[in-house]
């Protein structure tokens, strides 16, 4: 009977429930690290003010006017993810490579023959990766106050068994997880706890999660700048963005007290819970900028970006399976059931910026740069469901969740003849709000890197370490401690550039 209810519930079930689009999801693709040429990444991305690189187009457009030639380049990188978590006094870590292209770019200058007014015209046409979203994570832990069936069976608590929701608990529904409690109204309990000792007593399980992403989010670029009489700069940028986010993630809980559940009829030995997210999608944006130089080494830089417009499509898919002692003809050993294969159209909308710059440059020697940039994650938008929703609520939690914040970058460079000589460091503020227990999440980024010009052709090095910390949570977080994550990335990337 269970097993016809549970095929009826699939066949009825409404996909109005939102199951993945959340603040995190709406974050993660508003969260922008500028890649591109080996030199802007050594510096920092402290670019809005200097221009001459392919990378500052992406910061600042008016950069595309200071070129006085044309140029081609080309940046390859290699990507390493190390983690490590803690979690329930337990430390694990684990690693993941990618090799990936960082930026590909071409500029032509268009020249006036004229030393005032408008000196020439610039055109670039482009690539710049804007964030990797590569990593491998493992949490572990033995846990004495709770299981991730106790986050199901709450959520299954109002609902009857033929309205659960299909992606979760309906899964520990048909796997003999949950069950209504003898006498309640659509009240539900975990196997834990329906028949003999009480819940305390049952836990001490092994938690592990095992968490695996890939994806990258870039941006194609045409932009168009102007230098009228070398001392003011203008340029435009038309971004479209691509991006790719896959997660598999699995949750494995083990090792139960051997006289925990169904008392003498059958023990739960472990569950699986797995589940399966790929995001895809394309969006534009639209970017304006300044750059002014009252003396020769004092240049100043403004920009504006737009939001970014997604349309973005999930494909989403769990499934549970359950190990138990012992079986009979009512209650089976192993069980097993997965959701249905589900494909959901949305919109994003990601927040406006403002950025500020200044540069020095001193003589044909030296540079220092200095970028901040502002940026307002309470304006993250979800919208336009495909079947209709209109996320009024989760957009009420990026509300709530998310605040103001800003970035800082710092970038420097000595020449020594052929040879430069460079160093940065970026500092990307925490988008959560004094309330929330990541507004601490800050990223802090530290590069460095050697550059070799030769006449029309020019050789750089890039080397960038960003480290990054926060608390993530394995299922509802009143009902345990979160694990904490400690991030550290490291970029190694080159770019191989042509002047003509």
């Amino acid at each position: 009977m269970k097993k016809l209810i549970y095929i009826i519930t699939l066949l009825f079930f409404s996909f109005t429930v939102v199951f993945a689009q959340n603040e995190v999801d709406a974050l993660r693709y508003s969260l922008t690290f500028y890649g591109g040429t080996a030199r802007a990444v050594s510096m920092g991305g402290a670019f809005g003010a200097l221009g001459g690189d392919f990378s500052a187009i992406s910061y600042n457009p008016a950069g595309i006017g200071v070129y006085r030639s044309t140029e081609l380049t080309f940046s390859p990188s290699l990507f390493y993810d190390n983690t490590s978590s803690n979690y329930l006094n337990s430390t694990f870590e684990d690693y993941k490579y990618n090799f990936n292209i960082n930026n590909f770019g071409f500029v032509t200058t268009f020249k006036t023959n004229n030393d005032e007014g408008w000196v020439s015209t610039s055109l670039a046409l482009g690539y710049n990766k804007l964030n990797n979203f590569n990593s491998r994570i493992r949490i572990e832990g033995i846990c004495s106050n709770s299981s991730m069936l106790d986050y199901f069976a709450s959520n299954a608590t109002g609902y009857s068994e033929d309205n659960l929701y299909a992606f979760d608990e309906a899964l520990a529904w048909e796997t003999y997880l949950i069950d209504t409690v003898t006498g309640g109204i659509y009240e539900y309990a975990t196997v834990l706890s329906l028949y003999g000792d009480a819940p305390e007593s049952t836990y001490g399980q092994n938690q592990r999660r095992s968490i695996n992403t890939k994806g990258s989010m870039g941006e194609y670029i045409i932009a168009f700048g102007a230098n009228y009489s070398h001392k003011l700069y203008l340029g435009a940028t038309f971004g479209y963005r691509k991006l790719r986010y896959v997660e598999h993630s699995e949750q494995l809980e083990s090792n139960f007290d051997d006289d925990s559940s169904y008392a003498e009829i059958l023990d739960l030995e472990s569950f699986k819970y797995i589940q399966d997210l790929e995001t895809r999608g394309q969006g534009y944006t639209f970017k304006l900028g300044f750059i002014y130089k009252p003396i020769d080494m004092l240049r100043i830089g403004g920009a504006i970006h737009l939001p970014t417009f997604y349309d973005l499509k999930d494909e989403y898919y769990t499934s549970l399976e359950a190990n138990f002692a012992a079986g009979d003809s009512v209650n089976p050993q192993n069980t097993y059931a997965e959701s249905p294969f589900l494909e959901y159209d949305y919109s994003l909308t990601t927040p406006f910026k403002a950025i500020g710059s200044v540069a020095l440059k001193i003589k044909k020697i030296a540079l220092l740069s200095f970028d901040y940039e502002f940026i307002d994650y309470s304006t993250i938008r979800l919208r336009n469901g495909g079947d209709g929703y209109d996320f009024l609520d989760e957009n009420d939690i990026l509300q709530d969740c998310y605040k103001k914040s800003a970035n800082i970058r710092t970038g420097a460079e000595v020449r020594l003849g052929p040879i430069s000589l460079r160093g940065g460091y970026a500092f990307y503020g925490s988008p959560y709000r004094s309330s929330e227990v990541n507004k601490n999440a800050n990223y802090s980024s530290f590069s460095g890197g050697i550059g070799f010009r030769e006449k029309n052709v020019f050789f750089d090095i890039a080397y960038v370490n960003t480290i990054h910390n926060e608390r993530y949570y394995l299922y509802n977080h009143y009902l345990h401690d979160g694990a904490k994550f400690n991030s550290n990335d490291s970029k190694v990337l080159v770019t191989l550039g042509f002047k003509f």
